[in-house]
């Protein structure tokens, strides 16, 4: 007797017209190749990502920018920074002694 397959594709992509058999398919598709729902909130700023913990990750890039742009000691979320430069109006921290060490003689080395 032989065997007969059935090819049930039911979902299909707007975008794109590709079909598949499962809703979720279509679903993680249009993520992966069309969509980017996830979008900057900050002014000026157009990025987006198709995952919400890129775009977390992006937002506290814009949050470290914008301490270091008004003079406040760098930091990183989630990681403790001890070690703050004692330059006059620099205040840039470091988790390492090597690292600090090797930007403190930076300030030095300006003509």
């Amino acid at each position: 007797m032989p065997v007969i397959f059935r090819d049930i594709r039911r979902y299909y992509c707007d975008y794109c017209g590709i079909f598949r058999s499962k809703k979720s398919l279509i679903t993680s598709h249009v993520l992966t190749h069309h969509k980017r729902p996830f979008s900057c909130s900050v002014d000026g700023c157009h990025a987006s990502y198709r995952r919400k913990d890129h775009l977390t990750r992006y937002l506290l890039q814009h949050a470290c920018r914008e301490l270091h742009d008004e003079g406040s000691p760098s930091y990183i979320v989630g990681r403790e920074k001890q070690l703050v430069c004692q330059e006059l109006g620099c205040g840039k921290a470091f988790r390492y002694p090597s690292k600090l060490q090797k930007h403190e003689d930076s300030h030095g080395e300006l003509p």
